[in-house]
């Protein structure tokens, strides 16, 4: 019994070469496609991460910013920190 040779020009093992190699580079190009979405979210998230702390590291002690300085919610929370403390120090007296 005579097997097909898996070395001669245009036989099954060329073939099954072709095949294997193209769906080895088919599944790397999906890959590196994946990798680069996954990169893209992490960049995106980092600079939100950024954001975030910079709002954070300015929003932290917004208090002793000049009231000019304040956007109309810190002021309202300023104005209703300030009565809060007025009433608690009357109850002292």
């Amino acid at each position: 019994m005579k097997f097909p040779s898996t070395n001669s020009r245009g036989g099954r093992g060329d073939d099954a070469s072709r095949l294997a190699e193209a769906f080895t580079r088919t599944r790397v190009r999906h890959l590196n496609q994946m990798i680069d979405k996954i990169g893209a979210k992490l960049d995106d998230e980092e600079a939100r991460e950024k954001e975030l702390d910079q709002a954070a590291a300015t929003r932290e002690r917004w208090w002793e910013m000049p009231v000019e300085d304040l956007d109309k919610e810190q002021v309202e929370q300023l104005i209703a920190f300030m009565r809060n403390l007025q009433s608690e120090l009357h109850k002292m007296h």
